[in-house]
């Protein structure tokens, strides 16, 4: 497995995501010091930083326990190894469409990108505006449901890989890669997003691309063997 290219693909596509997901975190830091006692700055800074931090704990943990349960579900569909064979190639052609869509290669290709329902993303933004110490981790968990980027994609490749340590080792590593810009929003994060942030996720969708083709390649070799 190249774990390399999971770190860097999740480094690049945070800076597309972490507007959406640290706003909401956003959100719920503000709610907090709302209800906050003025002037207490001290204490509204330590929750700001606990909020972030167990924002992104529990963010790692729900995505490498994704990665696991669609490792699970992959390995429930191989029957035979003919049959595992065939769903590993579909979620492999799967992540090169959908690398190809974010990179805009063809209109066509963005139908090949899965949208949540809006009623996950309002249900998502309800609840950062919730400012209790346990909204952050649980916002940390909900981030699962509004995917971005080329999220998606490497969920396909979790579910290619339909093993439990493997597949969550996909999505963990990935979402691994995504705690610096994290960590650095508001600061080079903000302005790298908003200058070259269609750049990094062009850069994201080219290494997706070629962990599916790799994909693709394992499963042709399989069939041809």
């Amino acid at each position: 497995m190249f774990y390399w290219a999971l770190l860097a693909s999740g480094f690049t596509s945070a800076f597309n995501c972490v507007a959406l997901q640290m706003g909401l975190l956003g959100s719920t830091i503000a709610s907090r010091h709302k209800d906050a006692a003025i002037g207490i700055e001290g204490k509204r800074s330590a929750y700001a930083a606990w909020a972030t931090g167990t924002f992104l704990v529990s963010k790692l943990l729900a995505y490498t326990l994704l990665g696991a349960l669609l490792g699970l579900f992959g390995k429930a569909f191989s029957i035979s190894d003919g049959f595992s064979t065939i769903v590993e190639l579909i979620a492999g052609s799967y992540v090169v469409l959908a690398a190809l869509a974010v990179l805009d290669i063809h209109p066509f290709f963005r139908y090949f990108i899965i949208q949540p329902p809006r009623f996950m993303a309002r249900f998502v933004t309800k609840a950062s505006k919730k400012g209790d110490l346990l909204t952050p981790a649980f916002l940390g968990v909900l981030t699962i449901l509004i995917p971005c980027g080329t999220t998606v994609a490497v969920e396909a490749l979790a579910l290619h890989h339909a093993n439990l340590i493997l597949s969550g080792m996909v999505l963990g590593l990935f979402t691994l890669g995504t705690m610096p810009v994290y960590i650095a929003f508001g600061g080079l994060a903000g302005f790298a997003r908003s200058r070259w942030g269609k750049g990094f996720d062009k850069v994201s969708a080219l290494i997706v691309l070629f962990l599916g083709l790799w994909a693709l390649k394992q499963s042709l070799g399989e069939i041809l063997r």
